[in-house]
């Protein structure tokens, strides 16, 4: 269940920094994004430095157990490859049977 809400939590804090980035800064998505990413794990890492949270304690324990090479290669990798390979014009053609042969 711990797993769950921290992907409630960061999928909401994503949407929460959207709206924000689109209603006020009007930056590009991913760069607006990414700053006010930025800036929230910067004040998360100031609280935390003051030690003025302990809140927190399951979500660093969490991303402290994750592997990096294990989510990295398994999981983006891994991902974006097949996503790559599906949108290619030159392999639905062929897997699919429907190239245009005369």
């Amino acid at each position: 269940m711990q797993t769950f809400l921290t992907i409630a939590a960061i999928l909401g804090l994503t949407a929460l920094f959207s709206y924000i980035n689109e209603r006020f800064l009007h930056m590009q998505q991913t760069i607006g994004l990414m700053l006010l990413a930025l800036g929230f794990t910067l004040i998360l890492a100031l609280l935390n430095g003051l030690g003025l949270t302990s809140t927190f304690a399951g979500e660093q324990a969490f991303v402290t157990r994750l592997s990096l090479n294990e989510t990295l290669l398994n999981g983006v990798l891994c991902s974006t490859t097949a996503s790559a390979l599906l949108s290619s014009p030159y392999v639905l053609p062929l897997r699919w049977g429907c190239s245009k042969r005369r």
